[in-house]
């Protein structure tokens, strides 16, 4: 009987060490939890509030795993030690529960508010100085959104619906972010570039373009049911305007030919100063006249094929072909 006896109070002197030491384990998350629950280490991937409920929670839990062991010999669980070490458990748990509704009530106090107005954001910045348009999605939305993602996610927790009902549009907003985006892109690449005086050439197709992009600027917001149709026709608007653009730069292209053509005309044909035989007067005339006739009456084209470009220009830009609109005066 006391050969049977020893082994079990050796059993039983070692689980409760076991305890003793879960003890301390628990202690010592409840240290590090204290330590870090203001500041705690999340990824950056995560967003701040449910990266910190799942920090907390991954304490809890690394608390919990014996426990569970524990709870398949219940006996433990019954003795002093057992006892004290289910309470400094349960404690942890109580803390760290407590912890989790407070972070989830800040974020959910503004929540709200701050979904609805965002969301009343027009879709379109403008800058005047710089004279750029930008997507107009706060960092606020996107960062809001993936929280109520992640709180979802999680459990536990009942989402206001106005917020739920935002995240659970995420996809749709961050296609629109990349159309309006690929839209100011495609903005940028029309009037990017042009000289002063294209600029004031094309001012009115420049004008037109802006009015397309206008409704972006207001009234559009993101609950706007419009947003599609906007970018829709707003790229027909780039389209047209890098139609007229292209025109005009083509017959600019053609143009600067001629000119250039008529720059470097040689009116003059080279002579050989050096040349032993003699020409006389008429030879020598003749020599330099048909070829200054001949290059002359090739200038006389190249000047005169201008014209046609200019009216070509001024029909596309203006919408005349008169060759006397105030429009081209400077151009």
């Amino acid at each position: 009987v006391q050969t049977c006896a020893l082994p079990i109070y050796k059993m039983s002197e070692k689980f409760t060490d076991i305890l003793i030491q879960y003890g301390n384990e628990v202690r010592r998350f409840q240290q590090l939890f204290r330590s870090n629950k203001d500041c705690p280490p999340i990824p950056k991937s995560t967003p701040p509030t449910a990266g910190a409920i799942i920090w907390a929670r991954s304490i809890f839990h690394r608390a919990k795993r014996p426990v569970l062991a524990f709870k398949t010999m219940p006996h433990l669980l019954h003795s002093t030690e057992g006892q004290a070490a289910c309470k400094e458990y349960v404690d942890l748990g109580k803390e760290i529960l407590e912890y989790e509704q407070k972070q989830f009530d800040a974020f959910q106090t503004t929540a709200v508010e701050l979904a609805v107005q965002l969301l009343k954001n027009n879709i379109l910045l403008y800058d005047p100085k710089r004279k750029t348009y930008e997507v107009n999605f706060a960092p606020e939305l996107q960062l809001l959104m993936r929280e109520a993602k992640y709180l979802d996610q999680l459990g536990g927790f009942e989402l206001p619906h106005t917020v739920l009902n935002v995240s659970l549009q995420q996809d749709k907003y961050k296609e629109y972010v990349e159309r309006l985006a690929l839209l100011i892109d495609g903005y940028n690449s029309a009037v990017n570039g042009l000289m002063p005086v294209q600029q004031k050439l094309l001012h009115k197709q420049i004008d037109e373009l802006d009015k397309c992009l206008s409704p972006g600027l207001t009234p559009l917001n993101w609950t706007s049911l419009g947003i599609d149709a906007f970018i829709d026709q707003a790229n027909i608007g780039i389209s047209a305007f890098k139609g007229f653009r292209v025109s005009v730069e083509k017959n600019e292209e053609r143009i600067q030919s001629m000119v250039t053509g008529i720059e470097e005309a040689v009116l003059v044909k080279p002579f050989d100063w050096q040349r032993t035989e003699v020409m006389d007067h008429m030879e020598f005339y003749d020599f330099f006249e048909k070829h200054r006739a001949a290059q002359m009456e090739e200038l006389v084209k190249k000047y005169e094929a201008i014209g046609p470009f200019l009216k070509k220009i001024e029909g596309d830009v203006v919408g005349s072909k008169t060759q006397m609109a105030p429009a081209m005066a400077e151009y």
